[in-house]
């Protein structure tokens, strides 16, 4: 690409995103040519056209209905971990759900209800707090709630799948409905129901535990992780495991 042909480009990204900006909330964030090595767990990676950072469910449908219209591709953006963004950087708009809006998290009886935007790590110490065990693994994930279902993230034998009752989620025409376990028919490492959609909370089911024991649990998982993997930026175990052998041996 020329630098004439870059500087069209960006500029027309600069037209998109003012555009973005008068539609809506004061609190939204638009920027544009975003570099991503500053979103990512890998600290590489080039430019994002623009990175959208929705204030509330509104702002992020009109998001999604604005791409929709000027025909702009999109990312869900969570953590970063699991994800390498190539040098020419993303040729569209990277939404992130990090605005508090989407980061809440409580608990009603033995469930956990949480929004896409949350820490797993958050999610396993509230769980800990009010004595409800099921999910200690997600304690060392290092990613959110909505980068989770994407790719039913999972660690010490156990899938965010294995206790997931409901997604609330969005799809990209603006139109919010929940869906069940059942119907999102997540495999390993992926659920494609949510490839095109946007998830904004998910309801993990629990069971009443100790919570010295989960304390517990949850230690040995972190001592586990620490002493197998490097302490340096990294994506983690980004790799999908064959069925007969780990994917690091």
């Amino acid at each position: 690409m020329t630098t004439q042909e870059t500087s069209t480009t960006l500029s027309g990204f600069e037209h998109l995103g003012g555009g973005l900006s008068e539609i809506l909330s004061a609190k939204a964030v638009v920027r544009v040519a975003e570099p991503m090595a500053r979103r990512t767990t890998l600290r590489v990676g080039g430019t994002a056209d623009l990175l959208v950072e929705p204030d509330s469910e509104a702002d992020l449908s009109a998001v999604l209905q604005y791409c929709q219209e000027h025909q702009v591709p999109w990312l869900v953006l969570g953590r970063g971990s699991n994800l390498l963004v190539r040098d020419r950087g993303f040729r569209g708009a990277i939404i992130s759900l990090g605005r508090q809006t989407f980061c809440g998290i409580r608990v009603s009886g033995t469930k956990i209800i949480s929004g896409a935007g949350a820490r797993l790590k958050a999610v396993a110490v509230l769980a800990r707090h009010h004595s409800l065990a099921g999910v200690e693994f997600l304690e060392g994930i290092p990613g959110s709630v909505g980068g989770a279902l994407r790719m039913n993230a999972g660690a010490m034998g156990s899938a965010i799948f294995d206790v997931l009752l409901q997604v609330r989620a969005m799809d990209s025409s603006g139109q919010v409905r929940n869906w069940s376990r059942e119907e999102l028919q997540a495999s390993y490492r992926s659920c494609k129901a949510l490839a095109d959609r946007v998830a904004l909370s998910a309801d993990l089911g629990c069971t009443p535990g100790e919570q010295a024991e989960i304390q517990r649990r949850m230690k040995e998982y972190s001592e586990r992780r620490w002493k197998s993997q490097p302490a340096a930026p990294s994506a983690g175990c980004m790799f999908k495991n064959p069925e007969s052998i780990p994917a690091g041996k």
